[in-house]
């Protein structure tokens, strides 16, 4: 069985190949030591594309913990779920399959983690249907902080001036991830 490094490298290729906009090792780090720092016990990822930040997280998960991934296209989700196993990591990890504004509701919290990396302009959406589940002092990553910060202005500016968010920006050259902890 390929190791999930293995699984990793393959995906880089792939997106070299066919556009397929991943995390990348520089992000992928972050989140890693975000995960292995926090250790979360419950995380969500909206938008898993093919699955490369989910083996990141999941990896980086304790025993009994796991990841909820929601993905819109039928596609991505069973490319996911085929890298998860690959991964050795499909016991971590669950893919549902639909439109994250409706199966929010129906992720049972309390979350502790999540990575927003789906529609940018519905970042706020999203973080405000987390809200109800997120435990305090949950970490939540939204990618494309920097190329795509006009798409999420709304968002950006709720967890910066709302007293509910301690948030601060990790830099990437020309991208940006929003790093923002859930007060309560």
């Amino acid at each position: 069985m390929p190791s999930s490094e293995s699984v990793l490298r393959e995906i880089e290729e792939l997106s070299k190949t066919e556009y397929l906009p991943i995390i990348g090792r520089a992000k992928g780090r972050l989140i890693e030591r975000l995960v292995s720092e926090r250790n979360p016990c419950t995380a969500v990822e909206i938008g898993v594309r093919v699955g490369y930040s989910s083996i990141l997280i999941a990896r980086n998960l304790g025993d009994g913990c796991k990841l909820v991934g929601l993905e819109l296209s039928v596609d991505l989700a069973q490319r996911a779920e085929a890298n998860l196993a690959a991964a050795g990591l499909a016991s971590k990890a669950t893919i549902i399959l639909g439109d994250a504004r409706e199966l929010i509701s129906t992720v049972r919290g309390p979350i502790d983690f999540a990575l927003l990396d789906a529609e940018k302009t519905q970042n706020l959406n999203y973080l405000k249907k987390l809200e109800s589940i997120m435990a305090p002092g949950a970490i939540i990553v939204a990618n494309g902080a920097g190329l795509l910060a006009a798409r999420m202005a709304s968002y950006l500016d709720y967890v910066r001036s709302s007293k509910r968010y301690e948030s601060s920006v990790e830099v990437f050259g020309d991208d940006a991830m929003e790093i923002s902890i859930f007060q309560g």
